[in-house]
């Protein structure tokens, strides 16, 4: 009997542990070698997506939930691939497989025409050593393409509004973030999720266009709403992402 409760014990007390090491399990970063990428039309930027590990469960492997202490074959994370606007940049190819941490991948982004985008990497599916405790973070790309034709736009319709995550780029500088910090590219790719086709935003309850006035408003309202750094500066204060090059000449 007493040789039953000991077993028991000791099931529970294994159980404890794991669950215990399970809880632990950090994430694995998607990240990208750049933050932003400036570039002229028509012009192709390679840029290296690495699997970065972040020490978690698998102490023994430096906190990969790819792999476990065991070294198990066949664990996988993918990611999808997108721009924002494909109409100012476009990326290849449009998923990612990692089998391990610390290994580059290569995506290539085109830009297309004059405006700002941002390229998301985004967790999709996985079969991995953390099990439903492993957590991948998803990184961005803030594409600002330049060089077509300066100065004050002919009629203010012709002015090519930027998208959200533009203006999202342009508040974060606005208020001292850095670039290289999680919470601007937490920020610019959760700006990117949030738009829609045509890049329109969510804004209050419904979406609006990105030359619509309450634009950058919303941009700011959703970023600050996510709590992760403290925004005093809203659009006012930042400069309006592209306005040199973010426009057409009207037709003659």
């Amino acid at each position: 009997m007493h040789k039953k409760f000991a077993a028991v014990g000791a099931l529970i007390g294994v159980l404890g542990l794991t669950l215990g090491m399970a809880s632990v399990a950090g994430a694995d970063d998607f990240t990208a070698s750049t933050s932003t990428v400036t570039v002229a039309p028509a012009v192709s930027t390679t840029v290296a997506i690495t699997l970065v590990a972040v020490d978690g469960e698998w102490q023994g492997d430096h906190g990969c939930d790819l792999k476990n202490p065991q070294n198990d074959q066949g664990h996988f994370v993918t990611a999808s691939v997108t721009s924002g606007d494909t109409s100012v940049a476009t990326v290849s190819p449009d998923s990612l497989r990692f089998t391990d941490c610390g290994v580059p991948q290569n995506i290539v982004i085109t830009s297309v025409n004059c405006g700002d985008t941002a390229v998301s990497v985004a967790y999709d599916a996985d079969r991995s050593a953390g099990g439903p405790h492993a957590v991948f973070s998803d990184t961005s790309i803030a594409v600002h393409v330049t060089g077509c034709t300066s100065g004050p736009p002919t009629t203010i319709g012709t002015c090519a509004h930027p998208a959200a995550p533009a203006w999202a780029a342009a508040i974060l500088q606005a208020n001292g973030v850095k670039g290289s910090s999680k919470a601007y590219s937490t920020l610019i790719s959760s700006v990117a999720h949030a738009m829609v086709q045509g890049a329109a935003f969510p804004s209050n309850g419904t979406f609006i266009a990105k030359d619509d006035p309450g634009y950058p408003g919303a941009v700011y309202a959703f970023m600050v709403g996510q709590n992760l750094v403290k925004l005093p500066n809203g659009p006012q204060a930042a400069a309006r992402p592209g306005w040199e090059c973010n426009f057409t000449t009207a037709a003659s």
